[in-house]
């Protein structure tokens, strides 16, 4: 555990997990696998325990905890990224924005298929009228998760889309396309 730690790259959540997958490659807790957490916390305090906890994850009961917390640790950062995006949006930053949805789409793993990456990315560009533009992001969103027409429909209640019926119909008709 402790040379996986010491000779893994990447940030301390990525070593934590290097050294629990050594431990399992050297046969584990002897009573099996069952559960994995873990927790990081910014070295700094903000005073806001949502802000300086970076990881606080854990895995109650899984047939390989570990590999599910790893999913997990992959999800949080791809979260992490698709919020970055839509705080550069509300900015109206929307190329970084763009950067960062990218950046986020191409973390998700392969099982991750609730399409709200790319769905944000879509409604992102949609409210600064790039419509054209953010249509095959929603396309793409509407495959994997045909719920999300109801939340186009109820974005403009929250200001997240313009407050246009005709922009919403458009949108949820190509979506369906």
């Amino acid at each position: 555990m402790a040379n996986a730690y010491e000779t893994t790259q990447g940030d301390l959540a990525e070593r934590f997990l290097a050294s629990l997958d050594a431990a399992e490659e050297e046969g584990g807790d002897i009573r099996g696998k069952q559960s994995a957490a873990l927790v990081i916390v910014s070295g700094t305090s903000t005073g806001y325990s949502w802000v300086d906890r970076i990881f606080d994850l854990r895995v109650e009961d899984h047939p390989e905890p570990v590999a599910e917390l790893r999913r997990l640790v992959t999800l949080t950062r791809v979260y992490r990224k698709l919020n970055e995006g839509l705080a550069l949006t509300e900015i109206n930053d929307i190329w970084k924005a763009m950067e960062a949805f990218r950046e986020a789409e191409s973390m998700l793993p392969d099982e991750a298929t609730n399409g709200e990456v790319v769905f944000w990315t879509g409604i992102s560009l949609a409210s600064i009228e790039k419509i054209e533009e953010a249509v095959p992001y929603l396309q793409r969103a509407y495959i994997q998760n045909t719920r999300l027409e109801e939340v186009v429909r109820r974005l403009p209640a929250s200001g997240l889309l313009p407050d246009d019926d005709g922009l919403v119909q458009y949108l949820v008709e190509q979506m369906r396309r």
